[in-house]
């Protein structure tokens, strides 16, 4: 059964990869003189997989900057383009042109609740664009890709959610490719707004958790972002964005929360497979959106905030047995030859976590 899905997920990725050549590139000369897409230094190229006849429907867009008036325009209905693929034979004759590979890939939620995420796809998707020298974005976008694809404001919401989101940015980077392995996925909701009077809407963006290439759970917005700061990275949210008690004063006085945020996550194990240690070493950098300098009780609260939200997710995700933090690869190297996925699950559901927070809050202003 396993062995029937690699093989059906590899072949809808195969079309993927023409139709988006198809696509981006312009319809051939058959069929117009045209290119399908206005060539756009800022422009930003969208595909969407959803369920097809027989197979996959890949819809693909184009947007363009809207020049004098700011923000992003589409270029028109003839920008969005959907088309159905069963086989990789089915499209052989296509020729396969990277040059405008998408900037950004959305899987349809539907397709994903009914078919998972195949393994096989993440060394596929990592080969768009990479005669760029660059990888596209993935997502889940809520409902089906192809109405977020068709959505007049999607080359906005991408941008943004690509900008200011690492678990969109570097979603490729966090996968990866073995079928064992867990996946942690961004999920686009639908009808957010993405502007507010010439601004753009914080885009808040959900989790969708991968084990065996099925869906297992969901994590919210303050789980998610509290799961990219447990992962690591650099340009963070906060978080603890939408943790400050009213009223109460604190580093996270306003709806910005901390600003430039990044963490670092050190893991240890105590090499017990029966009854496991984890000590966790959670580093946490930022400033605070409030101008004036941080007391120390105030960082010392922050700290405590984050520790308790943090054991919160670890202790959900064990329940889960869904381990899309990578840190059983900290125990491989000590049990060569018996360490697996499975038998990893079995030990991280009951393994003992200590969690050390230390976070370093500069006051407002600073750098």
């Amino acid at each position: 059964m396993h062995s029937m899905q690699a093989n059906r997920a590899w072949r809808p990725v195969s079309g993927l990869l023409l139709l988006v050549s198809l696509v981006c590139s312009g319809c051939s000369a058959a069929e117009t003189k045209e290119p399908l897409f206005q060539r756009d230094g800022g422009g930003l190229t969208v595909a969407g997989i959803d369920e097809g006849a027989g197979g996959i429907r890949i819809t693909a867009f184009k947007g363009a900057s809207g020049g004098s008036t700011g923000g992003w325009q589409p270029l028109g209905a003839q920008a969005v383009e959907s088309r159905s693929f069963v086989a990789l034979s089915d499209a052989a004759a296509l020729p396969w042109l990277s040059k405008q590979a998408p900037q950004l890939v959305v899987i349809g939620e539907s397709w994903v609740t009914r078919h998972g995420f195949p393994a096989a796809w993440v060394t596929e998707l990592r080969r768009l664009g990479l005669r760029e020298g660059s990888r596209p974005a993935v997502a889940i976008a809520s409902g089906t890709a192809e109405a977020f694809v068709r959505r007049p404001d999607a080359a906005i919401i991408g941008r943004y959610a690509i900008g200011k989101h690492a678990s969109v940015r570097d979603s490729l980077r966090e996968m990866r490719p073995d079928y064992e392995a867990d996946q942690a996925l961004p999920l686009l909701p639908a009808g957010m707004p993405a502007a507010r009077d010439g601004k753009n809407y914080p885009v808040s963006i959900e989790t969708l958790l991968f084990k065996k290439q099925g869906l297992v759970g969901r994590l919210t917005v303050e789980e998610s972002r509290v799961l990219a700061c447990l992962r690591g990275g650099a340009d963070l949210q906060d978080p603890l964005l939408s943790e400050q008690p009213e009223g109460e004063q604190g580093p996270a006085l306003r709806e910005e929360g901390l600003l430039g945020v990044s963490c670092r996550t050190g893991v240890a194990s105590n090499g017990s497979w029966r009854r496991p240690l984890l000590s966790i070493d959670l580093r946490v950098n930022g400033r605070s959106s409030v101008p004036g300098e941080m007391d120390k009780q105030a960082a010392a609260l922050y700290e405590e905030r984050l520790k308790l939200r943090a054991q919160a997710l670890i202790g959900r995700l064990q329940q889960m047995g869904v381990d899309p933090l990578g840190w059983g690869e900290a125990t491989r190297a000590q049990f060569p030859g018996y360490w697996s996925a499975d038998r990893w699950r079995g030990s991280w559901s009951r393994a003992d976590i200590q969690l050390n927070v230390n976070a370093h809050i500069a006051g407002g202003g600073a750098l």
